[in-house]
């Protein structure tokens, strides 16, 4: 039985954290006996830890009292002789980095990472240490493969080590969440004619939430009940975004819920979902409004284009462009018929292509690769 260590920065939400989450929800289900596993964060445990313990997996936290603390590698290598961990999965490339120069330092000789986010998207410094160090590591996963060119941009000697395995959602958790819409708008205070513009992502300037406010502007001047509600913690824009929707006297069509653990109750209230973003790997927020049927408007990068085709499971716009993503949604409000048939086909589309099974199953075969090609070593 291998011992399976998966390193994290923190487990508050997030994309990558909550795609683990849900792996690991789905892996205490599913093979059981194969692989145990252990949870090294390292700077606070977060809102997920509790969930993580809850089925049964140990959720160490290291503590680390700043990002590049020296005690790091020394603490976790510590951790990981102790736990007698035979590979190391480490996600985000802060973990990605100290993960695989512990590796080093203990002799641990099987090391996975995963890239979430398009290269561009890090800062220089951990775009850089993250190049020095990433050939330490034997398999790298990408969520999709913008993220993987974006890689290979910077490494082009990795293309053997890579492997694309795009993010996945349980559908029987989305399946399941169901709510009375009319009551949840009643209770968020948008009229039960509204049209309901929707989006789940934390607000930072990267998501491009500002040209939503722009499209709104448009979107109301054509139809007053316009209402947009922005679901997601504050990562740098709220009070950016407060001061727009004052300064555009959108106050009475915009919500700004702050972090939901009911997001996807939520999502279901929406008549289309949006994603203006500048980067995205592979939104999961993006394939649980699709899974639930939601047309779509995300802006034409990264992961986006690989989950989205144009003019059948939603509409793709460019980014940074807050017109076009109000033509976009002016269309669909004026065709709802198209509407249905975008969020029919998105549904569709996530069924075959973006389920949690499928994902922990390929998760779960790189694993197996690795470490048995460690025998013949």
């Amino acid at each position: 039985m291998a011992r399976i260590g998966i390193l994290i920065n923190e487990l508050d939400v997030g994309g990558a954290e909550i795609l683990l989450l849900n792996f690991l929800r789905f892996a205490a289900t599913t093979k059981s006996n194969e692989h145990q596993f252990v949870v090294y964060c390292l700077q606070g445990n977060g809102s997920l830890s509790e969930q993580i313990l809850g089925l049964g997996f140990p959720v160490i936290n290291l503590n680390l009292r700043w990002r590049w603390d020296p005690r790091a590698i020394p603490k976790l290598g510590k951790l990981l002789r102790l736990d007698q961990i035979d590979l190391l999965h480490t996600h985000l490339p802060w973990s990605g980095i100290i993960g695989r120069l512990t590796s080093r330092y203990v002799g641990l000789r099987a090391v996975i990472y995963t890239e979430h986010s398009l290269w561009l998207k890090h800062n220089y410094i951990t775009r850089t240490l993250n190049r020095l160090t990433i050939a330490m590591t034997h398999k790298v996963i990408t969520v999709s493969e913008a993220v993987r060119r974006s890689i290979l941009e910077n490494c082009n000697d990795l293309t053997e080590r890579i492997v694309t395995i795009p993010n996945g959602i349980d559908l029987q958790v989305i399946r399941s969440r169901h709510v009375d819409a009319d009551s949840l708008r009643q209770v968020l205070g948008i009229p039960t004619d509204a049209y309901v513009v929707g989006n789940v992502a934390r607000l930072s300037p990267a998501k491009g939430h500002i040209y939503l406010l722009d499209a709104l502007v448009q979107l109301r001047r054509w139809n007053p009940k316009v209402c947009a509600v922005m679901v997601g913690r504050d990562a740098g824009s709220e009070a950016q975004l407060k001061a727009r929707i004052r300064e555009l006297d959108l106050q009475d069509n915009v919500i700004l819920t702050g972090y939901r653990s009911d997001a996807i109750e939520l999502m279901q209230i929406f008549n289309v979902f949006v994603i203006p973003s500048f980067f995205e790997g592979m939104p999961v927020a993006l394939l649980e409004a699709m899974a639930l049927g939601k047309p779509v408007v995300v802006t034409a990068v990264g992961g986006n284009l690989e989950v989205v085709r144009h003019s059948i499971e939603g509409m793709l716009v460019p980014p940074g462009d807050g017109e076009a993503l109000a033509e976009a949604i002016k269309f669909l409000i004026n065709n709802p018929e198209i509407a249905n048939s975008y969020g029919y086909h998105a549904q569709k589309r996530v069924e075959a292509e973006f389920t949690l099974e499928r994902m922990v199953e390929r998760y779960l075969n790189v694993y197996h690769e690795v470490l048995e090609g460690l025998k013949d070593i």
